[in-house]
């Protein structure tokens, strides 16, 4: 019951900031639309990759979208491109980030086994 509590005020917080953020923006389908190009980008690119690339393992995926995240975020911060190409940018990033990651850690491991 307390968890609940703190949850629905948390939840409150939550809504009174964006709705004294949302007036800063032209109208709600573009707060709406950046809000998603930050986040959306990096979801579809693990999506692929669980979906399409089966030798790159989980712990490269997190890895990659943890970076990615951030970077996206920072490229929206100071306005790097467009919000709507965060999308395909996040997920790229995340896809080749995931790539690299596995690449370096079967390196990693091959080398353990031999020592």
């Amino acid at each position: 019951m307390r968890a609940s509590k703190w949850f629905t005020l948390l939840w409150g917080v939550l809504a009174i900031l964006f709705a004294c953020s949302a007036s800063l923006f032209d109208n709600l389908i573009q707060l709406v639309n950046i809000i998603g190009s930050i986040f959306y980008g990096n979801v579809v690119g693990i999506f692929l990759l669980a979906f399409f690339v089966k030798f790159i393992r989980a712990n490269a995926v997190f890895i990659a979208a943890i970076f990615t995240q951030a970077i996206v975020i920072i490229g929206w911060w100071f306005d790097w491109m467009p919000y709507l190409w965060l999308n395909l940018f996040g997920c790229a990033l995340v896809m080749t980030l995931a790539f690299l990651i596995q690449i370096l850690q079967k390196g990693e491991k091959i080398t353990e086994s031999e020592a």
